[in-house]
């Protein structure tokens, strides 16, 4: 018996040094990457492979292109670690853990798709190694623990015209990025993670993220982030944000047609912050505290209850609906104030002279922003 286990343990040591030598490497991933890219139409490249005891592998180079031919992933080094029997169907696969360095990871949604291209790969890849049953293609795959180093993450909606004035919500790329998250799921075209932490920079607004947790779920109806807290330099927004796309452009008419809920706890937003996505916002130096619940799309904003402190003093406890966002010139604000300490100095910045002048008589009014 001993004679029988030392053998099959010097046979697993063998396969792991031949695995090792050039010829048999080259061999392997030729094998590898033309049987990903057959059977699932996404073209796979792979520079090298190592495996170690059989349940870590650690890829090099490693770039694979959606269906449309643009790259989807790429990374310098790609680390997988995994119990194999976690693998084998007819289970769903499952990874203990990914890491993933100097990466690139871009998420499209291609003119006449339906699902971004990571969600089509995924469902390529169980349809094409029988985790996904033919008669209810829904795909489903799992990592226990996913971490990223100097990454860049890409979002780009084809789908929608670029918006050449401020804040183009259907292009983001965010550069330098740091992640650590748990229990990552795709099911079908559902995504969830337990976001721990993440930092890094989006490139055209130049915001600078130095903390962000959440516990993030999409779907084709929804984009939702639970006991949100996102850091930068100068704000803090908390603690949840749910985004449901509303008409047949969706995401694609981010003003008009996708519905906001968000609820803030204390949430401190430094107008700097806020002019990156709205630069024709003026040029007011100042801090908002944000507490209570918004409803509705940009467009269109309504709240039952809400709390702002802005300035030295001022603190507005009420309701409030406010339209015409995010062109500032032709928005109007319609709050109704109670138990509230209101500043004329603190809110003479934000508007018209005309109506500095009346707020002092009336303290619930409707006002235009400029």
């Amino acid at each position: 018996m001993s004679w029988s286990v030392f053998s099959i343990l010097l046979l697993f040591l063998a396969l792991g040094l031949v695995i090792q030598l050039p010829p048999v490497q080259n061999w392997l991933i030729d094998k590898v990457t033309s049987s990903l890219s057959e059977k699932t139409k996404f073209r796979t490249e792979i520079g090298t492979i190592s495996l170690s005891w059989w349940d870590a592998l650690n890829l090099e180079n490693v770039a694979i292109y959606d269906q449309k031919d643009s790259l989807m992933i790429g990374a310098e080094v790609l680390y997988a670690d995994f119990s194999i029997s976690s693998l084998l169907p007819p289970g769903d696969p499952l990874l203990d853990h990914i890491r993933l360095e100097k990466a690139r990871i871009h998420l499209i949604n291609h003119a006449g798709d339906s699902s971004l291209n990571i969600n089509q790969w995924i469902t390529a890849m169980g349809q094409a190694f029988g985790s996904v049953p033919t008669e209810k293609p829904t795909a489903r795959f799992f990592i226990n623990e996913l971490e990223l180093r100097q990454t860049t993450f890409a979002y780009t909606n084809l789908q929608a015209a670029p918006i050449t004035e401020g804040w183009d919500y259907s292009r983001m790329e965010w550069n330098e990025l740091t992640a650590n998250a748990s229990n990552f799921r795709l099911e079908g075209p559902n995504l969830g993670l337990d976001l721990r932490n993440l930092s890094g920079k989006e490139r055209f607004t130049g915001l600078q993220v130095k903390q962000f947790k959440t516990l993030l779920a999409y779907s084709p109806e929804s984009l939702e982030l639970k006991e949100l807290d996102l850091q930068t330099d100068k704000s803090r927004i908390q603690n949840y944000l749910r985004l449901e796309p509303k008409g047949p452009k969706g995401y694609g008419d981010f003003v008009n047609q996708v519905q906001l809920t968000a609820t803030f706890d204390e949430t401190v937003l430094d107008l700097s912050d806020i002019r990156r996505f709205a630069p024709t916002l003026p040029p007011i130096e100042d801090v908002l505290s944000l507490s209570g619940t918004v409803t509705g799309k940009i467009s269109d904003l309504t709240s039952e209850e809400f709390l702002i402190r802005m300035g030295e003093k001022t603190a507005l406890f009420g309701s409030f609906s406010i339209e015409g966002l995010p062109k500032v010139d032709s928005t109007y604000l319609r709050v109704d104030l109670k138990n509230s300490v209101v500043s004329a100095k603190d809110l003479s910045p934000y508007l018209q002279p005309a109506v500095q002048k009346e707020l002092n008589s009336s303290i619930s009014s409707v006002l235009m922003l400029t």
